[in-house]
């Protein structure tokens, strides 16, 4: 159970249960790829760890992971906390994903797919 990670449990347990999301990837020009997953994965508990939402959550962390491979090397991509957060909220562009699954639906106010449960 999420509530039992300790300090790291999110405020709202309930908001995190039972999401499945799927956000498209932002529009980079690919330098390299090393370290991409683990940005990623850091973007997002730092997200979680800052009390995100779930979908904020998946948001920075996929940005985070797009500014990754911007560079050749596994850090010069990475932006500040900040910069990242206003690359996206400046209408960063997103690669198209479209899913042909009725289990998911396109949530236009996140930029996210989200499964129904």
């Amino acid at each position: 159970m999420i509530e039992n990670i300790g300090r790291a449990a999110p405020a709202k347990p309930t908001d995190w249960a039972e999401k499945e999301l799927w956000t498209p990837c932002f529009r980079v020009q690919v330098l390299g790829t090393i370290g991409a997953g683990d940005a990623t994965i850091a973007g997002f508990l730092s997200a979680m760890l800052r009390g995100l939402s779930p979908e904020r959550a998946v948001t920075v962390a996929t940005a985070v992971g797009a500014c990754n491979v911007e560079a050749a090397d596994a850090i010069t991509g990475l932006r500040s906390w900040d910069a990242t957060l206003d690359r996206i909220q400046a209408g960063w562009e997103r690669l198209p994903l479209h899913l042909e699954d009725p289990m998911w639906s396109w949530d236009q106010s996140d930029q996210l797919w989200r499964r129904e449960q």
